[in-house]
Formats: structure tokens, sequence, C-alpha cells
């Protein structure tokens, strides 16, 4: 079959799990045994039905055996808003939406949902260093072309996308939009697609998650 589009590059967003400093929830793992013990109990709010952060936690759930309460709101930080005021025991929430919530003492994270340590979180396991394997959830972010350019034209757009995305006055906006400056290009994303949908469908199908 043919692909109808032609794939040139991505990078990635990333979330984490969030709750208040004084929770009894002190760790991923924690959360887990808790969560076990009595389920359909807690709590976590996302910025949305079908979100990336929403998704993160179905993963989760789905790695292992658990079950949480999704409070959904319209944004990232009426989610984390949800958590600081005890709304929600726990939030899912990008990074960009928490770091200052973190930075001033109202909230601290459990875990990562990327592949990789996000820089302002270093002290904050990802799921998979965490003990939960094959639990990567990121937002993909990607430049697509409709299919059939010539190979040269795709490595040239690859080649100078990347280019610039290495540039450091780049990578310091891509930071503070909560963006990994990972660049993947076309033999990456291609990779990462055909890994990524099954996951992303078999979540969707468990949660029975709907367009509203």
């Amino acid at each position: 079959m043919t692909p109808d589009f032609a794939d040139i590059f991505a990078l990635f967003r990333r979330s984490a799990i969030l709750t208040r400093p004084a929770s009894s929830i002190t760790s991923l793992q924690d959360l887990i045994a808790k969560a076990k013990a009595s389920p359909g109990t807690i709590t976590y709010s996302s910025p949305g039905v079908g979100s990336i952060s929403q998704l993160a936690v179905e993963l989760l759930e789905l790695r292992t055996g658990t079950k949480l309460i999704h409070v959904p709101y319209s944004g990232a930080a009426p989610a984390a808003q949800s958590v600081i005021a005890g709304t929600t025991d726990l939030g899912s929430v990008n990074v960009a939406g928490l770091i200052g919530f973190i930075n001033s003492g109202a909230a601290k994270a459990l875990v990562q949902t990327g592949a990789e340590r996000w820089p302002d979180l270093s002290d904050v396991p990802t799921m998979e260093q965490a003990g939960i394997p094959n639990a990567v959830v990121e937002t993909s972010q990607m430049l697509l072309a409709p299919a059939g350019p010539p190979q040269p034209i795709i490595d040239r757009l690859a080649k100078e996308v990347l280019a610039i995305m290495h540039k450091p006055d780049v990578r310091e906006r891509m930071l503070n939009a909560s963006f990994a400056v990972q660049p993947e290009g076309p033999d990456q994303l291609r990779a990462r697609i055909a890994r990524e949908v099954p996951m992303c469908k078999e979540m969707v199908e468990r949660s029975g998650i709907k367009i509203e």
C-alpha cells in the first residue's frame, strides 16, 4: 500500500502526573498500590477527553491493571488547579502547564510520560524508569507532505528543518512550550508511527473514549 503522505520531521511534547505535596500518594508505585487496593476511588484531571494527557493515564492503567476516575477540564491550567485545590487527587498535564506550580511548591510530579526526563524535572522518573515497561506517551508534532514527492526533495526538507530545530534560540522556544527538541527525520518518524498507532488504538478501545 502506498502511504497518502510523506513523513519529513517530528518533535515531541511530554506530560507528567502530579499531585499535592501533602498527598498520601508519594510515588508511582504508591499510586499503583493504592489504586489496586481501592479500585475506582482515585481521581485525576486532564486537559480534556481524548487528550494525550488522558491517554497517558489510560496506558498506565492498562499496563498496571488499575482503574482511576477521569475528570476532564478545558485546558492544562484548570486541570492543574483542580489538583492544587484538592478537587482531584491527581492531574495529568503537559510539562509547560505544571512547571510553575512545581517550582512554587504548590504541586509535585510523580512521574513523566516521555521517553526521557525533562530538563526542569530531572529528579522525576519516566514511567519506564519507574518500572512500567512499554509506557512512553508523547504528543508528536509532525511535518508531512502529500504522497509522491521525489526523495531528494524530502531529504532536503528534512535536512533544513532539522538544522533549524538545532538552533539555540529555536530550541529554547520549543522547551518553553514543553516540546522536547529531539528532532526525528523520515526514517525514525515512519517507525514511530508504526509503533504508536496500534498502542493508541488499544488505549482508545480499552477506555471507550468517544469524540464529543
